[in-house]
């Protein structure tokens, strides 16, 4: 059977492109994976705190909010975060970035939970 000449090599070639295709998924998914994980499980907090939140001041709330932050090791200042309670609501935001540097690239990923959750006092 006669190969041509064209033909040669071609496999190797395809071979490469899918493994660097592979490592660029993966490099992707170990960088980004823990900080998505992180921000969702933050996000979740915030939720949950505010379904308890009719004995605690907003100070107490930011308090405990921020060392979840830090628990987590999110970039949150005590300026970004916000902890309000206007009547029956109670309205919480934090805003901050995450930089992930892959391997050729810097990227800033912006995060902004809000919550506004009425506070049912029983």
């Amino acid at each position: 059977m006669l190969r041509r000449r064209a033909e040669a090599g071609e496999g190797a070639i395809k071979a490469v492109v899918w493994l660097g295709l592979l490592a660029a998924v993966a490099v992707f998914c170990v960088k980004y994976v823990p900080v998505k994980l992180a921000t969702t499980e933050f996000y979740d907090f915030m939720n949950e705190q505010s379904k308890f939140a009719q004995h605690a001041s907003p100070d107490q709330l930011k308090r405990t909010i921020l060392d979840k932050a830090v628990q987590l090791r999110l970039p949150i200042e005590k300026e970004q975060c916000r902890v309000e309670k206007p009547g029956d609501r109670i309205v919480m935001q934090c805003e901050y970035d995450i930089e992930v540097d892959f391997i050729l690239v810097k990227h800033v990923y912006h995060f902004a939970p809000i919550v506004d959750q009425p506070i049912f006092i029983f």
